[in-house]
């Protein structure tokens, strides 16, 4: 710090960087013995959160005033931030401190909780350009897991920084953790058995995230002592140094009655950051949304009340703004990260519950959005087709194991008003224009896919096997809907069988243009069953027969797509690359804004590869409308053949240049210069990042080789 304004401080997951940082440098520069004039440098602590750049104002709020004074406070300091690094600059040369040290705590927060790719960037330009201007005035301090720093990498300046100035927290080795043990307790005049020492160093010796494990533990044990004694027999009985955090969780939980057992069950996966390719972390919640109808406000407080007696998890407040004023908010948080490691029934609820959880947060965080828009009630705003399917289908689901928060309802709710609007709009339209034309039929729309009003059974089969949370009724309607998606399917795939067998291309397109409505229909009929049976896969666990229905459902329908898909849709691909002039297009780089994500691309190959993985006149892979695949559900849309019928075309068009993989890589391929997107590979050019879903898939698929296929 004497010659740098930016410090990273690197480690593992519970290497005790906080610690360093905050009862190491914090306090060393409050003693002002190492650095002349340190004690009266203005110091402040924060984590990024779900909002870093709400939460970067938040931390000059002054202490000790009244909560409105808070809030206009706030409101300054929000503005100023969100002008940039200068707003900042002018926070920081307000303050008469020669200088000000800032320190921003769990800055992997921005990967796991940010999901706003433009705040996040916001974030880093605006710290990164206050550092630059400021010099010595403002020290930035921030502390990082190491396994997130390659997502830093993202971020050249970030980067950078953090390489030049870098800080390691290494594992203690054993002589630094038996010190760890023993000279705290010195101080306090304690003693700690010799034989104790040795046996948490043993329990400890390859544990991840062992200095968490050791403080409960160490908490613990000074609970229990015997007079000024630590001794093996009281660690033995404690279940030793993961007994200890588990045994006295499940003490806790078996102590509370059955209602209340399920309330915490749900706060603390509330409180649980599923990982993305890394360990699941901390996050926090806000009391109000743990209310619900099944989980009353009274039942809610006084679990959290006992679970934070039993310090499982801490509460704290926070000052919220609102339009008309401000007020506190209840903030709840896990007390120790290792629970979320090493509680084997709270791991247990988190892998039943993963792939729900990603769903509500997906649905939760996209009601934020629709909150900070100001809760437009057009269209355009809300949850539509197969989106607003699926959150119904959620809500069915889990609203009595994971309901979602009121906001998330709420927008549900505004969602459904609207279709309905619309529906009843459509049909009275058609009352209108038919007249009294008994012979003609109205269309319903369930979900992505219409059925004729005299196809009952069939829209209250797909009813059954959407929507009902009883397996074994889903179960008995899935081969009927199978059945009824065959029978579409016959109506209205009639290609001539000549032009079929002798690959028209020209013929196909032009049948596809000409019924494209028809066909988009059948194709999302199949895609609904592959997620039904997909989900219901999950939930029948060892019933063999069970099982074999839905595989055989799962192997027809992706068959059935497939052949869909080859015989209708790649044809087109087909023409844009075989062509004497193959038409590519090219990839607009200023096209952030759109959700009409096939826009992204000129007219050629590119667009019509995207649209047929994407998009719903093909596979539909992007189930979050999000443009990017997030979770291996989303990969798995993409049947194999289909993946490797593109490569091929791919390769054949491009001298074998450019495909799903480069030489080396799957984001890179020097020799690929086609795609015009820095010599990305098509999986970059179609998938961007993430692309660890697509490679699991195209590995599933037999597509693995890094070299030209």
């Amino acid at each position: 710090m004497r010659d740098s304004n930016f410090v990273a401080v690197l480690g593992a997951s519970g290497s005790g960087k906080s610690s360093v940082v905050r009862a190491g440098l914090l306090f060393q520069l409050q003693l002002g013995q190492r650095l002349s004039g340190s004690q009266q440098w203005s110091q402040f602590i924060f984590r990024p959160g779900d909002k870093p750049l709400q939460n970067l104002a938040k931390v000059f709020l002054p202490s000790g005033v009244p909560d409105l004074v808070r809030a206009d406070y706030f409101r300054k300091a929000q503005d100023l931030i969100n002008t940039g690094a200068i707003g900042l600059t002018q926070l920081i040369t307000a303050f008469e401190t020669t200088r000000v040290i800032l320190v921003i705590d769990q800055f992997e927060e921005c990967f796991t909780l940010c999901r706003d790719d433009v705040e996040r960037q916001q974030f880093f330009e605006c710290l990164l350009g206050a550092v630059d201007r400021l010099d010595s005035k403002l020290c930035l301090v921030l502390t990082l897991r190491a396994d997130f720093f390659g997502k830093c990498l993202q971020f050249a300046e970030l980067a950078k920084k953090i390489e030049d100035n870098l800080v390691t927290v290494k594992p203690m080795n054993r002589q630094e953790l038996a010190q760890a043990i023993v000279e705290p307790a010195k101080q306090v005049g304690l003693e700690i058995e010799a034989e104790l020492v040795t046996q948490m160093l043993l329990d400890v010796e390859h544990s991840p995230g062992r200095l968490p494990l050791l403080q409960y533990t160490l908490t613990e044990l000074w609970k229990q002592r015997t007079v000024n004694w630590l001794t093996l027999a009281t660690y033995n009985a404690l279940g030793g140094v993961r007994g200890t955090l588990q045994q006295r969780a499940e003490e806790v939980y078996a102590s509370l009655t059955p209602d209340e057992q399920e309330t915490t069950r749900r706060i603390f996966l509330e409180l649980t950051q599923l990982g993305d390719g890394t360990e699941d972390t901390r996050r926090q919640a806000l009391k109000r949304d743990l209310i619900t109808a099944n989980q009353p406000e009274e039942r809610v407080d006084r679990v959290i009340l006992r679970l934070s007696a039993e310090r499982l998890i801490v509460t704290s407040e926070l000052v919220e703004r609102s339009a008309n004023a401000a007020g506190r908010v209840e903030v709840i948080d896990v007390a120790h990260e290792a629970l979320i490691r090493y509680w084997s029934r709270l791991r247990q609820w988190i892998e039943d519950n993963r792939i729900a959880l990603k769903q509500k947060r997906t649905i939760e965080e996209a009601a934020e959005v629709w909150l900070e828009q100001g809760k437009p009630p057009e269209l355009a705003y809300l949850l539509q087709g197969s989106k607003l399917v699926e959150a119904e289908n959620f809500i069915q689901l889990q609203a009595n194991t994971l309901p979602l928060s009121k906001l998330a309802e709420e927008w549900i709710r505004a969602s459904q008003t609207e279709r309905d609007r619309l529906q009843k709009k459509e049909r009275d339209r058609k009352r209108w224009s038919v007249g009294t034309a008994i012979g003609i039929s109205l269309s319903l729309t369930i979900g992505a896919i219409a059925f004729a009003d005299q196809q009952q059974q069939a829209k209250e089969d797909l009813e059954v096997a959407l929507f009902s949370n009883n397996t074994n009724q889903a179960l008995e309607a899935l081969p009927r809907v199978l059945q009824q998606a065959h029978d579409y399917r016959k109506q209205v795939d009639r290609l001539k069988s000549s032009h079929k067998n002798s690959h028209d291309t020209a013929a196909a397109i032009a049948y596809y243009n000409q019924h494209k409505s028809e066909l988009d229909k059948a194709f999302a009929y199949y895609r609904n069953i592959l997620r039904v049976a997909g989900r219901l896969r999950l939930q029948v666990n060892n019933d063999r027969t069970a099982l074999q229905t839905i595989d055989r459902t799962l192997k027809e329908s992706e068959n059935s797509l497939t052949t869909l898909i080859l015989t209708y849709r790649i044809p087109q691909l087909k023409q844009d690359l075989q062509s004497s002039k193959p038409t590519i297009g090219q990839f607009l780089f200023d096209q952030k804004n759109r959700t009409d994500f096939e826009d992204q691309y000129t007219p050629g190959a590119l667009r019509t590869t995207y649209e047929i993985l994407m998009r719903g006149s093909g596979l539909g892979g992007d189930l979050n409308n999000d443009g990017l695949i997030r979770d291996q559900q989303e990969a798995n849309q993409f049947p194999c053949e289909v993946l490797k019928a593109i490569e091929a075309l791919w390769r054949e068009a491009t001298d074998r240049r450019c495909g799903w993989y480069g030489p080396t890589s799957i984001q890179e391929d020097l020799g690929c210069k086609q795609l015009d997107r820095e010599f990305s590979t098509l999986t970059r050019s179609i998938f961007d990042f993430p692309t660890e879903y697509v490679d699991r898939r195209l590995t599933q698929c037999g597509i693995h080789s890094k070299r030209p296929l």
